[in-house]
């Protein structure tokens, strides 16, 4: 027993250590969707206040993350949890909308599985946690979210954040999945491809089972 205990332990660790130092950074988020029809960021041709909330994520590191069973939060609850695999590679951008039909957004993007993202225009926060529950990024944000505009890193990916028409030479209010400037150089949706998380999470089941089979027989 002494030797599953252990074996289990240093697989957990590598584990907690190798998924919590991907470079996958909250990059963009809009609590304050602009009113009429500039505010259509999930670009389904309607406007709302809670569909258009968004979350973009950027990988700003040098090797694909599987965001498999990776979840974002904000101040008070879980509002989405990614699927199994999901892989964002170097310089990809991920959005994750409130709502809305996705079908015409040009980029790598999925609507949160809670039903909303519900951000709170006059102060909330961003959470995004690994599948092992660590905290891998976050943001905090007070009543300058409730500007009818996006808050952005700048520079992206390592920035503070900063409002967006501010930073965009073209005054866009937001950008999700492209570059400030509206770019989608190097962002594009992806076929899923075999992670070897996905081996290491299985392998943490079946320890996990010998493990429970050997205290229930002792």
């Amino acid at each position: 027993m002494k030797k599953i205990l252990v074996v289990l332990w240093a697989v957990t660790a590598f584990c907690g250590y190798g998924w919590a130092s991907p470079l996958v950074v909250i990059n963009e988020f809009l609590a304050d969707p602009p009113a009429g029809p500039l505010g259509d960021a999930n670009q389904d041709g309607i406007r709302s206040a809670s569909d258009d909330e968004f979350v973009e994520l950027l990988n700003i590191g040098a090797t694909d993350v599987d965001l498999g069973l990776w979840s974002l939060w904000d101040s008070a609850a879980l509002r989405h949890q990614f699927q199994l695999p999901v892989l964002l590679h170097p310089q990809e951008r991920l959005a994750v909308f409130g709502g809305g039909n996705l079908i015409n957004f040009q980029a790598l993007a999925f609507v949160a599985s809670s039903g909303s993202l519900n951000l709170n225009n006059s102060g909330d926060g961003v959470i995004l946690k690994n599948a092992l529950g660590n905290i891998v990024d976050s943001a905090f944000f007070g009543t300058e979210g409730n500007r009818d505009q996006s808050l952005t890193r700048f520079p992206e990916g390592g920035g503070s954040f900063q409002l967006h028409a501010s930073i965009s030479s073209r005054g866009l209010p937001f950008s999700p999945g492209t570059d400030i400037e509206g770019n989608r150089s190097g962002n594009h949706p992806v076929v899923p491809e075999p992670n070897s998380s996905l081996i290491v999470l299985a392998g943490l089941f079946i320890l996990g089972e010998k493990l429970r089979r050997r205290l229930k027989s002792e």
